[in-house]
């Protein structure tokens, strides 16, 4: 049976706030749209940015209710039907799907809490190569991505930082592509709000890791889109040693992504 419903979280308030009430319909009718056809409007206001997040989200939601139906009517075909003790009525399967989603919610949180711990004074600890997933080489754009991000984490940081050694930036290069595959962030809106983030004067010293990075996106976003006092963002950057010449993936400005 096909889902006639699309779930909507609170977190996504913080991420709207920015929007004009024209964005807010927009992007609200984008959604209940692919959630129901999974077909895409092409968005061209700010409301764009918030969209793939929300999108991907869907279809954690989507996949999650298509399972649980998948199972239940294989238990229908098994046993016949299901007795009262075991039976589920509609509100029952909406709080099982809304749990299962927040529950996938909270575990990409947990498994990146860890990489925040780089600006705590304990020594990060290495990331075995059994447990990593995938090896990303340095002319990959998640690895680029991540080895620039270091350079400035040294740059921004309120105090000494320890070596930021190699397993970390793979860690982070794996974040980067998530950020990308599993939350359908398109790879420039990551660059551009990355860039600004690590020269805003108040956010460059809190992005110390690309999994707070990712945890504070849509924030990051929000923050993104408000007017700016002039000169607030007036701030010298300079290259990261190493990265004048990564022509396909510099930006406009003195920023090498």
């Amino acid at each position: 049976m096909a889902k006639k419903y699309l779930l909507l979280y609170y977190d996504y308030l913080d991420a709207i706030k920015p929007l004009g009430d024209a964005e807010r319909g927009r992007l609200f009718t984008a959604c209940l749209q692919y959630s129901k056809t999974g077909a895409t409007e092409e968005l061209h206001g700010n409301e764009r940015f918030v969209f793939p997040m929300i999108k991907a989200q869907i279809d954690r939601d989507n996949a999650a209710y298509e399972e649980k139906s998948r199972k239940l009517s294989e238990n229908g075909k098994n046993g016949g039907r299901p007795s009262k003790a075991n039976g589920l009525d509609e509100k029952q399967k909406k709080q099982m799907l809304f749990k299962e989603s927040k529950k996938s919610q909270d575990k990409d949180k947990e498994e990146y809490k860890k990489d925040q711990k780089i600006s705590s004074p304990e020594p990060p600890k290495a990331v075995s190569a059994g447990k990593r997933k995938r090896d990303y080489e340095p002319e990959s754009k998640y690895y680029k991505a991540s080895d620039w991000l270091r350079g400035r984490v040294y740059e921004n940081s309120p105090r000494k930082m320890q070596e930021i050694k190699e397993p970390r930036i793979q860690a982070w290069a794996d974040t980067f592509r998530l950020m990308e595959e599993a939350d359908g962030i398109p790879w420039q809106d990551i660059r551009d709000v990355l860039s600004w983030a690590t020269r805003d004067e108040f956010w460059r010293a809190q992005i110390l890791s690309a999994g707070n990075f990712r945890a504070k996106y849509n924030q990051l976003v929000s923050q993104m889109e408000r007017p700016q006092k002039p000169g607030k963002q007036d701030i010298a950057i300079g290259r990261y040693e190493g990265y004048a010449d990564v022509e396909d993936v510099t930006y406009g400005h003195d920023n090498a992504i």
